[in-house]
Order: structure tokens, then sequence, then C-alpha cells
């Protein structure tokens, strides 16, 4: 398939997972939309992690026509004004905050369900769910006693996290907590961590959950009602600060929670999400002459 990804290019974004998930695949894809350089999250990362878009949001190829232009950005509305007779499709994972709802859109692909703005049950959504990437957040290689931290938490210091990691640090857990930490950075943290502290921006299972415990980290977050729904095993929460500490400290003692999350976690991959989407396209618009069996697991 040709598909064309239009988001805005932080260094760190769905769209860019995607994208690679998608190559993996066997795609040919390319990107459109404003690229923010090395800027995220209010600060900068380093230089060689930006994300350079092919063109911009009006950008179209006099020999390239995609079968399908994915819009991964919840900040805009898009109809791409050259391929606007090509299938639109959403994947969005804010939709816990925002509501993408716009015209020309064949398909929502939503990340969350309970705590959704919009509507599941319409007849043009889905739920899928947030994913981590395998070729960048893979098994730790140490060993889960040795690990240097007993709780890492990468992520913006909202208030909540904060108190939660200053309860830690307060009953004497090695936490490492830090915002702007991408990539390899942010993976040799955690695949040096024993517990993942997650604490939710608004009750979403967000991409730190699957990563985390992916890369071998027991995963201790707050309440999620999606949870159950994705049938996530290894995962242990807790209600208040006193009770994440008494839950961390007693996760550093059960590498076999690890264990069990991160077998759970191993078939949420991007690439998973990836297959999908084609599935549907295929399912959809694809002759039946030409139509192939997609695999779904990983």
């Amino acid at each position: 398939m040709k598909i064309l990804i239009a988001c805005t290019h932080y260094p760190v974004a769905s769209g860019r997972y995607m994208k690679d998930a998608f190559i993996r695949l066997g795609h040919d894809v390319r990107t459109i939309g404003e690229s923010t350089g090395s800027n995220i999250w209010g600060g900068k990362v380093d230089d060689r992690w930006a994300w350079e878009s092919n063109g911009n949001l009006t950008t179209a190829w006099y020999d390239w026509t995609p079968d399908l232009v994915l819009v991964m950005d919840s900040a805009w509305a898009y109809h791409h004004p050259v391929y606007a007779d090509v299938p639109h499709a959403v994947y969005g994972v804010d939709n816990h905050v925002r509501d993408y709802r716009q015209a020309g859109i064949a398909r929502y692909f939503l990340a969350h369900n309970a705590v959704s703005l919009m509507d599941m049950s319409a007849e043009d959504v889905e739920w899928l769910p947030c994913a981590y990437d395998p070729a960048w957040f893979t098994p730790s290689p140490i060993p889960y006693n040795e690990r240097v931290w007993d709780v890492a938490l990468i992520g913006v210091p909202y208030q909540s996290r904060v108190e939660i990691v200053q309860a830690m640090r307060e009953a004497g857990l090695k936490v490492i907590a830090a915002n702007g930490l991408v990539y390899e950075d942010y993976r040799n943290t955690y695949w040096n961590a024993r517990v993942s502290l997650c604490v939710s921006a608004a009750h979403d299972v967000a991409q730190r959950i699957f990563e985390t415990a992916a890369m071998g980290c027991a995963v201790l977050s707050d309440p999620l009602p999606d949870l159950e729904a994705l049938d996530a095993k290894g995962i242990t929460t807790f209600d208040d600060a006193e009770g994440a500490v008494k839950a961390a400290a007693g996760l550093l003692k059960k590498p076999k929670m690890a264990e069990t999350g991160q077998a759970w976690a191993l078939s949420h991959s991007w690439d998973a999400r990836a297959r999908r989407i084609v599935e549907w396209w295929q399912e959809t618009y694809a002759p039946k002459s030409k139509r192939k069996t997609v695999v779904l697991d990983d």
C-alpha cells in the first residue's frame, strides 16, 4: 500500500511510530505536516531526534498517489486538497481530551475507549489502543534484581506525579523522575528500573504502559477503566500516594509481575496497530482479487 500520514512532526509522535511500523510491514509511506524540529513538551531534545516531513499539508506528487491518507493529529481537521478522493482515516491517540469528528473521514481509529469524548459505538469508530515500538523498546538486558533504580517515571511533571514521586523518595525508594528523555535515553532509563510508575493524565492507558511493560518493568498505575477490557496482565494499581509507595516496595521483590506484564504487552506493538488499519482498508477498498490475509499477531 501507499500511505500518506498527515500530522505535526514532533520528535516523539504517534505518527512517527506508525510511519516506522508501516515501513517495517513493507508499505510505501510518506508524511506531510509542519515539523517542530527538536521542540517538544515546552522544551528541546537533542537535534538528532528532529523529524522532518516529506512536504507541507498541500504537497502532492505527480507520480505517486496514496491508497490511504491517515490523519494523526488532534490539533486540526484535515482533508488533502489534491487527494480528496482518496479514503481518509483518523488514528487518534488523544480522544480522551479531543473530539476528532470532522467531514470526509471514512474511519476513526481511537486509542481510548471508556474515557473517550467521542461515541465509541458509532459505526465508523473502532477502538485501537496505544502501543509500543518494538524496534526501540526491547526487553531489558539487565536482570531485574541488578537494576539501579527502584522506580522510574519519565514524563511531564504533573502535580499528581510529583506528589507520588516525593512520597516514594521520602519512604526511601530510589526514584528517577525526569522529562524530555526520548528513544535510547528513555529506553536505557527504564531498562535500569524495576518499577515503572505510570500516573495517567486523564485516566488513559498511555504509550508508557505498553512501552515499559514490554521492556520488562513491573508497571504501577492509577486505576484505568480500559485496563480490564484490554485484559491487562501484570499491572498493579494504586488509589493514592500511600498505596503507590506500598505497592512499589512490594514489587521490588516480584520480578514475576514484570514477566507477566511483559508477556501481555508484547502483542501490543505499533506494527499490530498498523496491520489492523491495513486489514480494514483491504476489507473496505481493495478489489477482492487483490485482497490478502493479514496476520494480526506479532
